[in-house]
């Protein structure tokens, strides 16, 4: 290897001048003389000639480059990476950082869609990760910076006149999706670490937009009730919206989840009976066969008479319309609710109350997702133990499962409260012995 610089001739004056760069001239791996330019330091760009021998060493002997190595050629741009692959010092495949970026999602998306995720799953969680790369300007792997990713996030939080800017819950959703990219690139050998491993979501306490609650048992009944006897809503019949409605209740079932079941997925005679959802429409990627109620078992016996396997066992709305058609399901019920009651005053004070509201005044929402917390709450309520409400509700942290699926109501609160001792009351003085 050989440190110089370039001798030319000034085209004004005729005068021989040295170029403000070194140069490195090297034996490529087939033998041949190449030229690069290098830094305007010496000692820099002796060091920088001194890798590029590493490299020419590990791919005349067919080794992979360590993982030094591999930070180093991270750090170089571009141009640079381009000529060391054209002088064939670097394998594309075996060191992604020459490639761009938008190869590399491509990838991630074809190996998530090969795990056999939901395409609903993939497509949200590549979107997040090329908006983020996209509006940050990241090209190619080298280009991520921790510091530039925090501040677009911090951007798209930031509310303008045009729009309320992102949930901090949002902005970590794009944070993990970007991390999940980056430990790919490692895992795959595309990258030597993940800049962005160290960084830490924000606490989602401090910006709560869509806090959901439970529907007691009593809101579930008129909701059930009416919705059953109700109109179509978004082409889905009424009965087929309350059995949904109800199976989310009871088995504590996603909306993806619901909407992945056959006729065939039920095992209604069996004891006890179960319906199985398959891995590839599982949050966590494992068959989960739950466990059903006898009575619900012997309604859907009759409700699937007649009908295939391969059949769609509920109709569940399109993420897009489903909050829609729950909030006029909801607003028919309490309409309803209201209605059954005869005196004009209780009404009243009736309709001064949450009861079947959307949304209510502490500014939880009844979204669709509230059934499933529902479950958790009615069996917390029945009882039932804290591991074993995990288990139904699929947890791998039982800390999810108390703090957020299991909703203390209100009237079981008044109930434990009055439970306490009361210690308002006199001490009671020991009796003195009789005299005498």
């Amino acid at each position: 290897m050989r440190v110089f610089k370039h001798v030319f001739k000034d085209r004004r004056t005729g005068a021989s001048r040295q170029t403000s760069k070194y140069y490195i001239e090297f034996k490529d791996p087939s033998g041949r003389m190449r030229k690069m330019p290098g830094l305007s330091a010496k000692s820099a760009t002796e060091e920088f000639g001194r890798k590029v021998d590493r490299l020419v060493a590990c791919r005349v002997a067919g080794t992979r480059i360590d993982p030094d190595l591999v930070k180093w050629v991270e750090s170089l741009p571009q141009k640079v990476h381009q000529r060391l692959l054209k002088f064939g010092l670097l394998d594309a495949q075996q060191v992604g950082t020459v490639r761009p970026l938008a190869d590399h999602l491509a990838d991630f998306e074809a190996t998530l869609r090969a795990k056999n995720n939901t395409d609903a799953y993939v497509d949200q969680l590549v979107g997040r990760v090329r908006r983020l790369l996209d509006g940050c300007g990241f090209r190619y792997w080298s280009d991520l910076s921790a510091s530039r990713i925090q501040t677009y996030l911090a951007d798209l939080r930031r509310d303008t006149k045009e729009a309320r800017g992102i949930s901090v819950q949002t902005s970590n959703f794009y944070l993990r999706a970007v991390q999940q990219f980056a430990k790919w690139m490692h895992r795959d050998r595309r990258a030597a670490e993940s800049p962005v491993a160290h960084l830490s979501g924000l606490n989602v306490r401090v910006d709560r937009r869509h806090d959901r609650r439970p529907l007691t048992v009593e809101e579930m009944i008129w909701l059930l009730d009416a919705t059953e006897s109700g109109p179509e809503r978004a082409g889905v019949g009424g009965a087929d919206r309350a059995l949904t409605y109800r199976l989310a209740a009871e088995t504590g079932l996603r909306a993806g989840e619901l909407a992945s079941l056959t006729v065939g997925s039920f095992s209604l005679d069996e004891d006890p009976p179960t319906v199985t959802v398959q891995a590839g429409y599982s949050k966590h990627r494992k068959q989960d066969v739950i466990m059903l109620k006898k009575g619900t078992a012997a309604f859907l016996k009759g409700r699937f008479a007649g009908r295939m396997p391969t059949v769609p066992a509920v109709r569940v709305l399109d993420r897009n319309c489903r909050t829609k058609v729950l909030r006029q399901d909801l607003g028919a019920a309490r309409a309803a609710w209201l209605a059954a009651e005869p005196d004009p005053q209780t009404r009243v004070e009736m309709d001064g109350t949450d009861f079947l509201m959307y949304r209510r005044r502490d500014g939880r929402f009844a979204g669709f997702h509230a059934f499933r917390s529902a479950t958790g709450s009615f069996l917390n309520a029945g009882g039932v133990n804290m591991k074993v409400i995990q288990s139904i509700l699929r947890h791998s942290d039982i800390g999810l499962t108390a703090n957020t699926y299991s909703h203390a109501y209100r009237e079981d609160e008044v109930q434990a409260v009055e439970k306490l001792p009361d210690l308002g009351r006199r001490p009671e003085k020991k009796r003195q012995a009789d005299a005498g």
